[in-house]
């Protein structure tokens, strides 16, 4: 019987496979898929035909659950199983309470509780198990979103009511930016064909039931700077001698950033579709209005003989930027890098004693699903029906997800109802998911693959 005690011993047992998208092995995969068996779901590997180049090659995970009733449509849920790296060990801890990343630490209205499941349901008792905060790496992100999609959906399997013929995959790649999946996809096309796909990642906007229609795309680059010295000098003594590489990087780093906001203007049919079927003057508006153009980020600036708390009167030979340059509909992710290429080509003729070099280290275009699409309003009258006037629609999320595949791969309308609290800190030391959230998703995907469709 899947009830909350059940469901949530089932969270604390997945939280602790440490699947760390870099470090899963061949045994890891195993454990995984042995953790779904015990609950009667069999996930067969899927592989690309060409693996992408690179050092993570894992696979991503595939069922079927089939429905209850004939002629039934098919419903695609995504999820990824693979987890980011923990971070500095030390700052896991919560209210001075140490909470190791893979070991389920509870907190209930910020009090330390337990780690272990059964002294925590003793001490808190079954009538509060919403109220209980559990800290664990991939708990929110992205482990007890999709456990909680498909528990809802074997729930409606177990009572005999599924409505929908459910296909799921479960991406192990998706914290090292997807890089063999829209291979997968290709390679298994067949199996993935769906009326419309339905994920759950990233938070609730306010905690509010939130159904996003889109994500904004992503460009990540590292552009380099050198003056050919190959070593540190004086700053002194080589001063008007030898060219400081930081300057003439950060003046590229600044064309490159207004040629982003001059590309986003490929994004005007998008923008001017959002303006059609949302309100200029909505409340929500705000929350939203950032993500709608193109940001260029400069995650980090690195330069030679960086040292922390020591100052150096040096002249670096070089200097580096990690960049992300997030997309929005319209904008091509190989048109991008090729214009940023020119400017660097352009800055090579143009500056005097340093060379340039860019390289692009992964890109995903932004997708977006248009209200006029299949399964919207079907989905939009669900959830309002389930969570009441609460429910905050939004065309495009800030972050980026692997959407493009199925949008663009497979021609698929695609939605995103996120599970998790809002300040869950994913990707960040001390992640943790309230499992008012949890136990409220599953009960919403009973509902939602109990529903017959009406397209």
């Amino acid at each position: 019987m899947l009830d909350n005690v059940t469901t949530l011993k089932l969270l604390d047992a997945y939280a602790r496979i440490p699947t760390i998208s870099s470090e899963i092995n061949p045994e890891m995969v195993e454990q995984v898929r042995s953790f779904w068996r015990d609950l009667g779901v069999e996930f067969e590997l899927l592989w690309p035909e060409e693996p992408a180049k690179g050092d993570i090659h894992n696979p991503a995970l595939y069922t079927e659950v089939k429905a209850d009733v004939a002629d039934a449509p098919t419903l695609l849920l995504y999820g990824h199983w693979d987890v980011q790296p923990t971070g500095d060990l030390s700052k896991w801890q919560w209210r001075e309470q140490p909470c190791p990343p893979f070991e389920p630490t509870y907190f209930v209205d910020e009090k330390y509780v337990g780690s272990d499941p059964q002294e925590v349901l003793a001490k808190v008792g079954t009538e509060n198990l919403g109220k209980l905060m559990m800290v664990a790496r991939g708990t929110a992100d992205n482990k007890g979103q999709h456990l909680a999609n498909i528990l809802g959906v074997l729930k409606a399997k177990a009572a005999g009511q599924l409505q929908w013929n459910v296909r799921i995959i479960l991406d192990g790649e998706e914290e090292v930016g997807s890089p063999n999946l829209a291979a997968i996809v290709q390679t298994h096309r067949e199996k993935l064909l769906a009326n419309f796909m339905v994920g759950s990642d990233g938070p609730k906007s306010d905690n509010r039931p939130t159904l996003l229609l889109g994500v904004r795309g992503l460009l990540a680059v590292i552009l380099r700077c050198e003056n050919g010295t190959n070593r540190m000098l004086h700053s002194g003594n080589y001063g008007n001698v030898v060219q400081n590489p930081v300057l003439p990087l950060s003046r590229l780093l600044q064309e490159m950033q207004e040629a982003t906001r001059e590309m986003g203007q490929a994004s005007a049919n998008f923008r001017q579709e959002v303006d059609r079927y949302f309100e200029r003057q909505s409340p929500d508006r705000p929350r939203y209005e950032p993500f709608l153009t193109p940001t260029f980020n400069v995650n980090s600036l690195l330069t030679e003989g960086a040292t922390t708390g020591q100052k150096r009167t040096i002249i670096p030979s070089w200097a580096e930027a990690s960049i992300d340059v997030r997309l929005t509909p319209g904008m091509v992710p190989l048109e991008v890098y090729r214009r940023l290429e020119e400017l660097t080509a352009a800055a090579n003729e143009k500056e005097q004693g340093v060379q340039f070099s860019i390289e692009m280290q992964s890109a995903c275009a932004a997708s977006y699903t248009s209200p006029a699409r299949e399964g919207y309003q079907w989905l939009t009258g669900l959830t309002h029906r389930f969570w009441g006037d609460s429910v905050l629609t939004i065309p495009l999320l800030g972050g980026t997800l692997p959407n493009d595949v199925f949008t663009d791969g497979l021609g698929m309308a695609s939605y995103w109802l996120p599970a998790a609290n809002s300040n869950n800190r994913q990707h960040d030391t001390n992640e943790h998911f309230v499992l008012e959230h949890f136990f409220r998703q599953q009960e919403f995907y009973a509902m939602l693959a109990s529903s017959p469709y009406q397209g």
